[in-house]
């Protein structure tokens, strides 16, 4: 039963790149919008692509619920990070 809450729980990362890629391109610096957020995601595609590894590394070792906890924990702060991110409102004129 925990795995299945825990799992719940990592599904609502997928929600929140979404919403934050749109919340960082609005608050970057327009001189640095474009660079900025290509280095913002190159660096979240690199830690994705890094995750499998990390798991199977973990699960080689037999710490498999480890990493999966600590994955929950991680979607668990970003949850919270994300509920304190302000409002932002459309520009009009884009």
């Amino acid at each position: 039963m925990p795995i299945a809450v825990i799992t719940v729980l990592v599904s609502l990362l997928l929600g929140f790149g979404v919403v934050t890629e749109a919340y960082l391109i609005l608050e970057l610096p327009e001189e640095i919008r474009g660079t900025g957020f290509g280095l913002l995601r190159t660096i979240a595609f690199g830690v994705g692509a890094l995750s499998p590894v990390v798991f199977g590394a973990a699960a080689d070792r037999g710490r498999f619920d480890y990493v999966f906890f600590a994955l929950a924990g991680l979607a668990g702060v970003m949850i919270l990070l994300a509920l304190r991110v302000p409002d932002v409102e459309a520009d009009p004129d884009a």
